[in-house]
């Protein structure tokens, strides 16, 4: 996680101070309930993921049709799209991780009213490179809950910018 504009120090904010300091729109970046490591990376505010400099040189965050690009290869490649993406070991139901992805359940978490984490272990979130709208911006979701047959349709959702997510890089 050497994003250039991030400072070294991990943010342990609290619930107040992520939903304060979100609300004034500062790129925030924290992991599951303010631990010091976390193997399934960190979660980030959408003002984090816009800000220039995000990316390392060579790489992007995947827009929503870069996602639907990969649905739709492997829709015809794995017998379940849903559990293809998930690493294997990760998730508290079966998934296959067929497509090499390794996605892991790295939860949420919510700033405001609802502020706290959620999800870990059970369901994952990532941001697009979508243009966020005024309050809030696309993500790419995926939980065991997800059935295969409706999957590209749940798939993405709209979320409050101030809300942590993960992210995934892929190459430009």
């Amino acid at each position: 996680e050497n994003y250039r504009y991030i400072d070294k120090k991990l943010l342990e904010e609290s619930d107040q101070e992520w939903t304060d300091k979100g609300d004034e729109g500062m790129p925030l970046h924290c992991y599951m309930n303010n631990s010091k490591i976390d193997s399934y990376g960190g979660l980030y505010n959408n003002f984090a993921v816009n800000k220039s400099g995000f990316a390392p040189s060579g790489w992007k965050v995947p827009s929503k049709s870069d996602y639907t690009e990969l649905l739709e290869y492997l829709e015809t490649e794995v017998t379940n799209i849903s559990k293809s993406l998930g690493a294997s070991s990760a998730w508290t139901s079966s998934f296959t991780n067929e497509s090499y992805l390794s996605l892991l359940p790295g939860g949420l978490r919510y700033g405001g009213i609802d502020a706290g984490f959620e999800n870990f272990n059970q369901e994952g979130y990532w941001w697009t490179s979508e243009p966020p709208g005024t309050n809030t911006s696309t993500i790419f979701e995926l939980h065991t809950a997800m059935e295969n047959d409706t999957f590209k349709k749940k798939a993405f959702r709209l979320e409050h910018k101030t809300t942590g997510c993960s992210v995934r890089l892929i190459k430009k």
